[in-house]
């Protein structure tokens, strides 16, 4: 009887020490974590996950070899003799003890190695997926009242009306944030039925990771399929969930539960997906601003639909799209606004940051939905700060052109965290020093996107764009087989970016062509190693969560359409850069 304790004992001890420590020690490995200074979190993550799973498992395991020992003891078949051995080797007290003692390890070695990081900010990273900076009260939203909990926000803490995300969909602009990277730096660009760059790499250092290190405990709730286990983004996070149909009040339910009684102060990352179509919210809020009575969704299937020309949008669904739309901003809004509040009440060391990745079109460039080009319907987006008063930092409202990837440092400064040396470098510079009064200067934005556009505002090829005050620039890859295509606009007498002054300024695409080729980022992905992905490692449940949300595949050209341009779409241009290109001295690309 002694033996069978010790083995079953031993089972579960090993399945949790043995598991975990192949586990983590080859995260370790893969994630770089000794090279990039954050070796304690291998013994962090170990010690933080007992593998309540696994144990489940041997235990249940253990119980049938046990019980079939015991049947070969009484009927004496020799073929059943394995499970006897098996529980008189494990059930011995040197093997059951040394399972112990390795079961234990990481719960006594992490106390020990576990940076402290009493008396630091706890940071709250709010994202709120496909908002429009103008669907914001304090963003000059159309809608009244819209967002009264998120303008109270902006008012009494930071708010910046020039924040450009440097991706139009969802994984490259988050990955963006987490990481302090530029999407083609970072590489989780791409979609898995692309096949290439789907995941976020193990080695690109994350927030969490950064944050985990110093001491913080790490938590996320994801409801976008893109931000999830599958594609990488757990990286440095002791607590995961991910719904993707989960409702901002449950996300804020979440959030309330997990900080409620948290001393030790702690990062915590929320993806609210509400603001994505189909734009279906809740009673109460619902006929707020939509009073056409029509009930026709935007889903991944009727933007396919669309976009390969088989349905058009009246101006009254288009109407009611929109309005639909803002109604789930409102919902949002008091969600985020009460949890943010309840935050502050209860805690003196919290700073929160609440952005958006990208925003939404809604027919201005004669398309609907996200990801296809890099127009300012989709890259000018909310950002704002607030934080508890203990922090002593400047409310303001800042103008100025700032970016996504400025956040990753802003939060790391804030903390007093260092990026190591052997960490990709950040791409982005921290506006720490802009709340504490310094000056700001606008800064140039990067943005690109790897969709080979819409049939319906054109099929562009992947786009890459340049931002700086007052004007922007948009070119296609030049690695690509569509090089060569421009779009240029004067952002302060076209802010609606309805003119291409390619052909007329091509002084100035050179001159903005130059600075986008010199600040690095213009990098070209068909030359570094190609990362694929196998689509059926997705659940059936995934890839209808995928396809429901329009992640599934690109609308295609119906077939003998070599182009198409809807109303509202601004064809490229093809100017002839020459001398331009050579008094600049930017070098020709091409695939």
């Amino acid at each position: 009887m002694r033996r069978a304790v010790l083995f079953f004992l031993a089972a579960l001890a090993y399945a949790s020490g043995l598991a975990g420590l192949w586990r983590y020690g080859r995260m370790s490995l893969q994630n770089r974590w000794p090279q990039q200074g954050d070796g304690v979190l291998f013994w962090l993550q170990w010690a933080n996950d007992p593998g309540s799973r696994r144990i489940a498992m041997a235990a249940v395991l253990a119980l049938a070899v046990l019980a079939v020992s015991g049947w070969a003891a009484r009927s004496g078949w020799r073929w059943l003799r394995p499970a006897a051995w098996a529980v008189r080797i494990g059930g011995h007290p040197a093997v059951a003890g040394a399972g112990v003692l390795l079961a234990l390890a990481p719960h006594a070695v992490a106390p020990l190695v576990r940076p402290d990081a009493s008396g630091k900010p706890s940071v709250v990273f709010i994202l709120l997926d496909t908002l429009r900076l103008d669907y914001t009260g304090w963003g000059g939203s159309p809608f009244p009242g819209i967002t009264p909990r998120l303008d109270a926000l902006a008012a009494n803490g930071a708010a910046f009306t020039q924040a450009i995300s440097q991706a139009s969909w969802t994984k490259p602009a988050v990955a963006t944030m987490l990481t302090g990277l530029t999407p083609s730096r970072h590489l989780a660009v791409g979609r898995p039925n692309l096949g290439y760059y789907p995941n976020l790499p193990a080695d690109r250092r994350t927030l969490a990771e950064a944050f985990a290190a110093a001491g913080y405990d790490t938590a996320a709730f994801s409801t976008n399929p893109n931000i999830s286990v599958q594609f990488g983004f757990q990286q440095g996070v002791y607590t995961w969930r991910e719904d993707t149909f989960m409702p901002a009040e449950g996300v804020a339910r979440f959030a309330q539960d997990w900080i409620r009684g948290r001393r030790d102060p702690f990062f915590l990352y929320l993806h609210f997906n509400d603001a994505h179509y189909p734009y279906a919210a809740p009673e109460g809020y619902k006929g707020r601003y939509d009073h056409t009575g029509l009930d026709v969704p935007l889903t991944g299937e009727t933007e396919k639909d669309f976009r390969e020309l088989r349905r058009e949008w009246s101006a009254q669904e288009m109407e009611h799209l929109r309005a639909a739309y803002a109604e789930e901003v409102s919902y949002l809004d008091e969600q985020v606004g009460t949890l943010v509040e309840g935050i502050l009440q209860q805690r003196d060391d919290v700073f929160i940051v609440i952005v958006a990745d990208h925003g939404e079109e809604f027919l201005e460039h004669g398309d609907v939905g996200h990801g296809h080009s890099l127009y300012d319907e989709l890259l000018r987006v909310p950002l704002q700060f607030t934080w508890s008063p203990r922090l002593a930092l400047r409310p303001g409202r800042h103008p100025q052109q700032v970016r996504t990837v400025d956040v990753t440092p802003t939060l790391l400064e804030l903390a007093g965290l260092s990026w190591p040396a052997a960490a990709p470098g950040l791409d982005g510079q921290s506006l720490l020093p802009a709340l504490r009064g310094e000056a700001l200067q606008d800064r140039p934005a990067f943005a690109e996107t790897d969709s080979a556009g819409s049939p319906r505002s054109g099929p562009t090829g992947p786009l890459r764009a340049w931002r700086e005050p007052g004007e922007k620039l948009i070119v296609t890859d030049p690695w690509s087989a569509q090089a060569g295509r421009y779009w240029l606009f004067d952002l302060e007498r076209d802010p609606g970016e309805r003119r291409n002054l390619a052909v007329e300024r091509t002084e100035r695409v050179a001159s903005l062509l130059e600075h986008l080729q010199r600040s690095g980022w213009l990098i070209r992905k068909d030359a570094l190693p190609e990362v694929k992905f196998n689509l059926a490692s997705l659940s059936e449940e995934q890839r209808h969560e995928m396809a429901e949300l329009g992640y599934a595949e690109e609308a295609a050209l119906p077939a003998g359409l070599i182009e198409n341009f809807s109303p509202g779409a601004v064809p490229w241009a093809t100017p002839n850069l020459g001398a331009a290109q050579q008094e600049s001295g930017v070098p020709s690309a091409g695939p």
